[in-house]
């Protein structure tokens, strides 16, 4: 049975998109803790340039871990020429989400919230 071209492609496209709501569902998940992590420390009376960088600090493991322990384990997929977009979408949003978490939205948020270093 010959299969069309046409329908392969159709197939690993359509994997490609089912790989986006997973990573956008596993990136939203973050953003809220690290943040609200921020304003508990501030309430509890910390200063609020060290409640941004603990709370980044303490948050980084667990990014890591979990952004890691998938990449890793969709590293097999990439030998699957179906799976392979799918995977690859996932690993990319998961790094660059893991870079935006820990890096820009402590920056953003100290930005916005005018937070100094204190001297």
């Amino acid at each position: 049975m010959l299969v069309r071209a046409e329908y392969v492609i159709l197939y690993i496209d359509r994997l490609r998109r089912l790989g986006t709501p997973v990573d956008r569902e596993l990136r939203r998940a973050r953003l809220p803790t690290l943040i609200e992590e921020i304003d508990q420390q501030i309430e509890s009376g910390k200063d609020r340039y060290e409640a941004v960088l603990d709370s980044a600090v303490s948050r980084m493991r667990p990014v890591v871990l979990a952004a890691a322990t998938t990449i890793l384990g969709l590293i097999p997929l990439l030998a699957d020429v179906f799976f392979v977009n799918m995977s690859v979408t996932i690993m990319a949003g998961l790094g660059f989400a893991s870079v935006l978490t820990l890096i820009v939205v402590p920056t953003l948020y100290a930005i916005f919230f005018r937070i100094k270093k204190n001297a």
